[in-house]
């Protein structure tokens, strides 16, 4: 619990941008930071931004609050028809 406050402490940013999007290729996931694409400061840039992301770079994509440290969207890219699909996280 601590560390994540001394995280907070040191990116004030994140909590004026508490969304941020991660994404990935199922194939070459990264895993935790090292799939972080950017933060936004509604929920819905950030979907927006991840459905853009879907489909030409990844397989995948969270939009994660940081205030809570929940995963509140998600979103899958399908194959083989192509079809994406994206959802809000109850």
């Amino acid at each position: 619990m601590n560390e994540i406050i001394i995280k907070r402490a040191s990116y004030p940013h994140l909590l004026s941008h508490p969304f941020a999007l991660f994404g990935g290729s199922c194939e070459y996931p990264s895993g935790g930071w090292s799939d972080y694409e950017m933060s936004y400061i509604t929920l819905d840039e950030a979907t927006e931004a991840g459905k853009k992301l879907i489909k030409p770079y990844s397989t995948w994509a969270h939009v994660v609050d940081l205030r809570t440290m929940k995963i509140v969207a998600e979103g899958l890219h399908f194959y083989p028809d192509g079809q994406n699909g994206w959802s809000l996280v109850a």
